[in-house]
Formats: C-alpha cells, structure tokens, sequence
C-alpha cells in the first residue's frame, strides 16, 4: 500500500515549487480528494480547515459532506477523474446512493481544483482541471506501483490514457516527448510487473513536468 508520506513525496517532486505552504496545500488537497475516510475526522477537518483559512476553500465543504467508508476506499475515488457514479450505476445500489456518492465525488475533485486555482490564478478553467487530473493521476501510479492489489481503482493502461489526456491539455506538443516515454515505459504492462517501469515513469514526470509547468506559467498559454 503507498503510504501518504510516499504520495506527498510524489506531488512534491510533481511540481517543485518554492512556497513551501502551497506544496503542503497541494498534499492536503490531493489526500483530501483521494484517500481522505471516515476513521480520519481529525485529519481532515484539519486539513479541510487548513485550505479554508489560507486557500479559499468553502467553508460549506465538510467531513460530513465528503467522507466516505474505510472498507475499499478506493472503490469510492479511484476509478478515474471523469468517473461518474451517476451514469455508471454499481451492482445492488439504488440511484440516490449513487448520486449521493457522485456529489461526494464531484465535492473533493472541487477541493483539488480550488487549490490549483488559488496557486496558479492565471491557468484558464480547463487547464485547471488538468492540472488537478494530473495530480489525481500521480496518485494513481503511486498506489499501483506500492498497493498489494489493483483492487477497485483503474487499471494501467487507463492510466497512460488520463495522463496523456491531460498532458495534452496542459502542454500540447510540449509534452509529446514526455507522452511517448509514459507509453513506452507502461507498454504491455500489467499490475504483476509494475514497479520498475513505474519507477522509470516517476522519473520522466518528475524531471519534466516542473520545467513545463515553469513555461507555461510565463507565457500566454495560461489563458
């Protein structure tokens, strides 16, 4: 199982950034979005607290609204950024739960995305989104590579598919290079043999995406 001082490492070395506090921000808010459960009420209303006094956060968005059961956690984030529990109605629920667990879903993606915006005022909305997929996406590879199981979040190749998705969105042609590589380091693999190829995407990400995300931050893409 990836440890959350191991997600955090991970969304640290992702964007490299110099104020300290909107590193910790970005941690709290991608727990927050991903791994934040009902056995842990003090640690979110902390962390839920935290973006609200300093990141703009609502003060509407509760534990109450946004928690979720503990048992197969990932089943209620992990299943991809555009996932909807809505549309894709799970095996023996009614509609309302599922609608109920899409708002949930819907409120801590809302978390991420605030956040992104308050670091990064001029990214237009779209942009925004991706960026905070991206980090959803991170997440994603750490558990993958660190997790016991693939066990009720997406598999691999959706993986190389949300990340080239929101490259593209990002960077453009920029990030072809940087694509090429996710592909080819995660071509033909499977959960039973990860590790290393994953390694060698944290790698690529890790020395590329600060670089790209510096550029796009001092040109007009941003808009």
């Amino acid at each position: 199982m990836a440890r959350g001082n191991t997600h955090d490492e991970h969304i640290k070395a992702l964007f490299k950034l110099n104020n300290d506090q909107d590193i910790l921000a970005l941690q709290k808010a991608v727990y927050l979005t991903l791994d934040a459960t009902e056995r842990d009420k003090d640690k979110i209303n902390f962390d839920l607290s935290f973006l609200i006094n300093n990141y703009g956060l609502s003060a509407s968005i509760t534990y109450d609204s946004i928690k979720t059961p503990n048992t197969e956690h990932q089943w209620y984030t992990h299943l991809g950024w555009e996932y909807n529990y809505s549309k894709i109605l799970p095996k023996g629920w009614f509609q309302k739960w599922s609608d109920d667990q899409q708002n949930i879903f819907t409120l801590r993606k809302n978390i991420l995305i605030n956040t992104i915006n308050n670091i990064f005022p001029l990214l237009s909305e779209e942009k925004s989104n991706s960026l905070a997929a991206l980090s959803y996406y991170t997440h994603i590879a750490g558990d993958l590579r660190y997790n016991d199981t693939p066990d009720n979040m997406i598999g691999i190749p959706e993986l190389v598919d949300g990340l080239e998705k929101h490259l593209n969105i990002l960077f453009g042609n920029k990030a072809n290079n940087l694509i090429n590589t996710i592909k080819t380091n995660l071509r033909n693999i499977s959960f039973e043999n990860d590790a290393d190829p994953l390694d060698k995407t944290f790698t690529v990400l890790f020395e590329t995406v600060p670089w790209l995300l510096s550029d796009l931050n001092n040109t007009w893409e941003i808009m």
